[in-house]
C-alpha cells in the first residue's frame, strides 16, 4: 500500500509539474507572439511618418500652430481611429537641452484631441517613463 501510494504522489507530482511547464511554455510562447506582432503594428505605423516632418518639431507650445505637428497629430489620429487595438498612440522624444528636464522623454504627439482629458501638449514630459 505504501509503495502504491509513493507511485500515486510520484505519478501527480509528475503531471503538476509537467502542467505546470506546459502552461509556462505557452505564456512564453504567447507573449512572445505579442511583442512580435506588437513590434509589427509599430514598424507598419512608423513607416508612414515622414522624417522631415518629425524634424522639424519643436517639442513645445510653438508646434501647435507648426502645419507639420498638425499633419502629423491627423495622421496618428487617424490611425488610432482605424484600429481599436490602439488606447494611445504618441511619438516621443528625449530631452537633450540640458535644462532641468534633461534626459527626460517628453511628447512630441500624442493621438488624443485638446477635449480629452488624456491628451497631452507637445513638450509635456512622461512621468511613466522607465
Amino acid at each position: 500500500m505504501s509503495r502504491h501510494n509513493n507511485l500515486i504522489f510520484v505519478i501527480v507530482i509528475f503531471v503538476l509539474t509537467a502542467g505546470g511547464l506546459s502552461a509556462w511554455l505557452a505564456v512564453l510562447q504567447a507573449k512572445q507572439e505579442f511583442n512580435a506582432e506588437f513590434l509589427r503594428q509599430a514598424n507598419m505605423v512608423a513607416q508612414g511618418i515622414n522624417i522631415d516632418r518629425v524634424n522639424a518639431l519643436y517639442g513645445n507650445e510653438y508646434d501647435l500652430k507648426n502645419p507639420k505637428y498638425l499633419r502629423l497629430k491627423e495622421q496618428i489620429s487617424t490611425v488610432k481611429q482605424i484600429n481599436d487595438n490602439y488606447r494611445f498612440i504618441a511619438l516621443f522624444g528625449k530631452k537633450d537641452d540640458g535644462k532641468k528636464d534633461h534626459g527626460k522623454i517628453f511628447f512630441f504627439i500624442n493621438s488624443e484631441l485638446p477635449e480629452s482629458k488624456d491628451y497631452t501638449f507637445p513638450g509635456q514630459i512622461y512621468d511613466d517613463a522607465p
